[in-house]
């Protein structure tokens, strides 16, 4: 059941020392009414991300590319570490981003 992993996902983070955990972002930005009212009663903030780039397939550099400069001011890019064409794009895109905030989820205000 969503709401007994939500919480038991939420205690295990803090038990491992993540410091308080606020947010939730649900896996591939799938929801349901139960996951809804499960995050809601762990006490945390579902966020998503506005501009889904895709890196957990197998996609060109110059698609990955396109689909990160879309990113516009309050944008959520949602982006995965450890994969090499993300790496590998991502100096351009920050470039590209100058004058806009960049940070994890953690830090939004």
């Amino acid at each position: 059941e969503p709401r007994g992993w939500v919480r038991a996902g939420v205690a295990a983070l803090e038990g491992a020392g993540s410091g308080p955990i606020t947010r939730f972002r649900p896996p591939f930005g799938v929801v349901s009414p139960r996951l809804v009212a499960s995050v809601r009663a762990a006490g945390l903030e579902r966020v998503g991300g506005s501009i889904r780039t895709r890196d957990g397939v197998s996609i060109t550099e110059a698609t990955r590319t396109a689909r990160l400069r879309r990113a516009r001011p309050g944008d959520i890019v949602l982006l995965h570490d450890g994969n090499p064409v993300t790496a590998n794009v991502l100096p351009s895109a920050l470039a590209g981003w100058a004058g806009m905030r960049v940070g994890s989820v953690a830090e939004l205000a």
